[in-house]
């Protein structure tokens, strides 16, 4: 926005300009967190910044998004005041201070009789409402598919009528839900549900590949927790012509394959097959007797020869070895009993206690 047009959208009043004001209004001492007015309340008050500092919020957003801040001579208010609508956003106090709390009916009058505070404040409102509009900082979260007629129909109707806004479209992001959270996937250093690590586009992305669960309970607060490094161990992808080599499908546009070399790393977020595997890179497989004495951390090895977790296979079936420390292997990874303790076939690890008798409902 330039300069020209933020003075616009955000102008200061003169002195003459605040004397009108004060004619109609009465002063009131607030307090630094109050709220003066709150998205989806009725509008009746204009405020205008005497002393201190008043901020305008966008509430749905994790934490409050900072919209814009006004200080001595300027206006918190938009259009629905005028209209008797609902507040778009939220009027928080900053800090401790004294406003002009106008009333919606005598703000009208006074725009009347003055035809130069009138044509100002009205451009203010409507630049402002478009302002809302293009940050998509409204009261209203749209979820459907770009497809759906529903979707485009209710997104025409809101456009139409000015209504501030953002649309989720569920077949670009498939993880989000119908509250409107934060977009998951992006992966490109514009989510803050991404990792922040600079240079990294993203790095780590939310449950990417190499990624464990989140470090702590998340409510879909900022920041969002970090979560843990689980790198993917990958072994005995064969065909008949032998182990598949892994590829990163590079399909995108050159940014998007770029991002990609940095989010996706081997011997980071995962760890492929070695056919001439010495402990220094990747995952090897063999006997526990073949495995090498010596390791790089993170590397894998595939013991063939220990684990008994298939029912339907007699002898061992193989468990995953990670190394841990310089030159020290722990058992990483066993299989869950196959098949499944509560399947057919198989065998219930707990003791199923008998049904109860003797019951009588009243």
């Amino acid at each position: 926005m330039s300069d020209e047009r933020h003075d616009e959208t955000f102008p200061t009043l003169t002195e003459h300009e605040l004397e009108m004001f004060r004619e109609i209004s009465h002063e009131r001492a607030v307090h630094a967190g109050e709220i003066l007015f709150d998205q989806g309340e009725p509008t009746t008050k204009l405020f205008v910044v005497l002393e201190g500092t008043v901020e305008i919020v966008n509430p749905r957003a994790a934490g409050g998004e900072p919209i814009v801040v006004y200080e001595r001579g300027q206006l918190a208010g938009e259009m629905t005041l005028l209209g008797g609508g609902h507040a778009l956003a939220r009027a928080v106090a900053r800090t401790a201070g004294i406003v002009l709390e106008v009333d919606r009916l005598r703000l009208r009058e006074l725009l009347a009789a003055s035809s130069a505070l009138g044509e100002k404040l009205m451009r203010a409102f409507i630049l402002r409402r478009a302002n809302l509009m293009s940050t998509h900082s409204g009261d209203v979260v749209l979820v459907g598919s770009r497809h759906s007629a529903d979707t485009l129909r209710v997104q025409q109707f809101l456009t139409r009528n000015m209504h501030p806004h953002e649309t989720i479209d569920v077949d670009i992001n498939r993880t989000i839900d119908t509250n409107g959270y934060p977009v998951f996937g992006r992966c490109d250093g514009s989510s803050w549900v991404d990792g922040d690590t600079p240079g990294m586009r993203g790095y780590p992305c939310r449950d990417q590949i190499g990624r464990s669960t989140d470090t702590s309970l998340w409510n879909y607060s900022r920041p969002a927790p970090p979560q843990a490094l689980a790198p993917a161990y990958i072994w005995g992808n064969r065909n008949p012509s032998g182990e598949l080599p892994v590829n990163l499908n590079r399909v995108g546009t050159s940014q998007q394959n770029a991002d990609l070399a940095l989010q996706l790393v081997e011997s980071r977020d995962f760890y492929t097959f070695r056919s001439a595997f010495n402990g220094t890179k990747g995952v090897g497989e063999g006997p526990i007797a073949a495995r090498p004495t010596s390791c790089t951390p993170g590397v894998g090895y595939w013991a063939t020869d220990e684990g008994d977790w298939n029912a339907k296979n007699p002898g061992p079936d193989g468990q995953l070895y990670r190394c841990t420390a310089p030159n020290t292997w722990s058992l990483y990874y066993v299989p869950y009993p196959y098949p499944h303790p509560l399947a057919s076939g198989g065998q219930p690890s707990v003791k199923v206690p008998a049904a109860p008798t003797n019951l009588t409902v009243q």
